[in-house]
Order: C-alpha cells, then structure tokens, then sequence
C-alpha cells in the first residue's frame, strides 16, 4: 500500500527516521529500509522498513503491528479506525 503524504521541507531520510524513532516509542523496532541500500550516496525515491518475525508468537506479531499503526498515526495525525470498521472486520481486506 502506498500512502502519499505532505511533508513539507523534510527529505525522506528525515521521514523516515522520524517514523522509525516513533515506532520504537511504542515500544517495537523495525530496521530503516535505508540500511540496506546498495549505494548509501543515492538519495532515497521510496521508503521502507524491515521487520522479523522469525521467534515471535502471533500474538506479540498482531501487537507489533498495532504499535506500528499506532506510530504511524501519531506520526501523520490519522484517527484510529474502529474495530471491525474495516472491509471484512479484521485488517480491511476483502
């Protein structure tokens, strides 16, 4: 999913910082995307993160990524979405 937003006069490594740094407030990490670029003098086009899952239970993976929407949302000033307000009344899936 591609989310479009403003962000003014903040480069995307600045961005993503500033999101990476919100997500371990609440309490979970994913590694900046940028990391793992080939060639680190390249200015970024897309922004991404990674995340591993490989020891954790799927209960700690559901909560991982409700902290991960949560600083999304803080971080871009969206509202919560209710619960079952999604397509299917899970995740928005059809």
């Amino acid at each position: 999913m591609a989310l479009k937003v403003e962000r003014g006069e903040m480069t995307l490594e600045e961005l993503e910082e500033r999101i990476w740094l919100r997500v371990i407030e609440e309490g979970t990490l994913l590694i900046r995307g940028s990391w793992f670029a080939p060639n680190k003098e390249q200015v970024l086009e897309k922004m991404f993160f990674r995340g591993t899952y490989a020891a954790a239970k799927g209960e700690q993976i559901v909560e991982a990524v409700r902290r991960v929407g949560a600083a999304l949302r803080g971080e871009f000033g969206l509202e919560e979405m209710e619960e079952g307000s999604g397509v299917n009344g899970v995740n928005g899936h059809a």
